[in-house]
């Protein structure tokens, strides 16, 4: 597939017309996929939009405010869109779960699978794929690879693509005006001894025409002396050879008119060269001023960023810190009703059990999204506005607390340790921060 059809909002003609199901063409109802209805796409795929929207892994958006995350993303449009809302670039929020905790299954959304070979339709290797593939995303067009795990945000990276694409602009233009320097330099010395040959040329030149001038002076006195006839012969002879010495002299004056002519010639393409490279030169300033227009740039993004990563890590800090004193608060009232004796049964505190595990394993998978997708060195920053602000609210200081046990818990998985619910359950009440 060409690139101008790979970077279309759809890979047809011009609609999804015949190729995809959406409301006028589906009757408004879910259809079998792989209908021979429909053509298949240039990749030889069918349903890849319309009909069911595809369910992805993606998180829709982030609402900072109330501190939690949106629904999953799901693409494509389906069979009861409009036809101009199937295109690869439609997402929506799936909020996967009812107010009463049940899932939430809609006949709309899917999946979509594909079989996969390792054979080219078009006849080319793995490894010319996989070379092309390689050539597309590091092209100028934005596409980036995202960073290892754990090392870095995506923020970061984006702005490191941003830098280091500056910078080798930077390295070629300043290649470019060292060579364009060089260039010149050369073109200034090769004019120079051009405008001294031509003058050296010009000279001898202005020599030759005034002894041609004498020579044609002595043919016409030697002329007027012709009247004795042994004389006339002398003279004819002196003529003859006078008249060789013309064509000669002539000879070489039509040399140097050409070499003049082709010096001169010369001399503008030297003036045309340095038209060129002034215009070079203010490229190059231009492409300066936009290299610093581009690092200012960079420098508000750089703060905006910032802004946004403490927000998010904002709010995964509140999430986790709340659903780590949930589960403390649970275990703390079994431990009540143990000491309660007899006249508690086991299953009195069953609800608190489940709630006190499911709470862990909500408290450790927000601990791996802080590490993943936000900048750690931000934490202790962070850390202390969310502490402020659960004081000056008088929020239960095990919560409080709390935050110290979910620092240290980044700190180990960081290391390389994996957190285990059951461990974390057993512990958690003889934590030395909670105590």
């Amino acid at each position: 597939m060409s690139l101008s059809v790979f970077d279309q909002p759809h890979p047809y003609d011009s609609t999804p017309g015949g190729y995809e199901w959406y409301r006028q063409a589906s009757g408004n109802k879910i259809r079998h996929t792989g209908s021979k209805e429909l053509k298949p796409n240039p990749l030889g795929l069918y349903d890849m939009l319309g009909n069911a929207e595809e369910l992805t892994y993606g998180i829709f958006g982030h609402d900072f405010l109330f501190a939690r995350f949106g629904g999953l993303v799901v693409r494509g449009g389906n069979f009861s869109d409009h036809i101009d809302d199937i295109k690869a670039s439609r997402r929506a929020e799936y909020k996967v779960y009812k107010s009463n905790g049940d899932i939430l299954r809609w006949s709309k959304v899917g999946f979509r699978l594909a079989i996969g070979t390792l054979v080219s339709e078009s006849g080319h290797t793995n490894d010319e794929l996989d070379d092309a593939y390689e050539d597309y995303i590091q092209s100028d067009s934005g596409v980036t690879q995202s960073g290892p795990v754990g090392k870095t945000s995506l923020s970061q990276q984006a702005q490191a693509d941003q830098v280091n694409y500056y910078s080798d602009e930077i390295s070629r233009l300043s290649d470019e005006v060292k060579e364009l320097r060089g260039d010149n330099k050369n073109l200034v010395y090769e004019a120079e001894t051009l405008h001294g040959k031509i003058e050296e040329n010009l000279l001898t030149l202005a020599v030759l025409k005034r002894e041609l001038n004498a020579e044609r002076e002595k043919n016409k006195n030697l002329s007027k002396l012709a009247d004795i006839e042994s004389i006339d012969k002398k003279i004819n002879i002196a003529i003859s050879v006078k008249d060789s010495e013309i064509s000669r002299l002539k000879s070489e004056l039509t040399q140097l008119s050409s070499l003049v002519a082709k010096q001169v010639n010369q001399l503008k393409s030297k003036e045309l060269s340095d038209k060129k490279i002034f215009s070079l030169q203010k490229k190059v300033s231009d492409a300066e001023r936009r290299d610093t227009i581009a690092l200012h740039e960079i420098e508000k993004n750089k703060k905006r960023i910032i802004v946004a990563e403490k927000r998010l890590l904002e709010a995964l800090v509140r999430v986790a810190g709340y659903n780590l004193y949930t589960a403390w608060r649970n275990l703390r009232a079994i431990e009540i009703k143990k000491r309660a004796g007899s006249s508690v049964s086991p299953s009195a505190w069953d609800n608190n059990k489940r709630e006190a595990e499911a709470m862990l394993k909500e408290y450790r998978r927000y601990i791996v999204q802080i590490i993943d997708n936000t900048n750690v060195k931000l934490l202790p920053e962070v850390k202390n506005k969310v502490v402020n602000w659960l004081e000056s609210n008088k929020i239960d200081k095990r919560q409080i607390q709390g935050l110290d046990l979910l620092e240290r818990h980044i700190r180990e998985v960081q290391q390389g340790k994996y957190l285990q619910v059951d461990e974390l359950y057993d512990s958690l009440l003889s934590e030395p921060e909670l105590k």
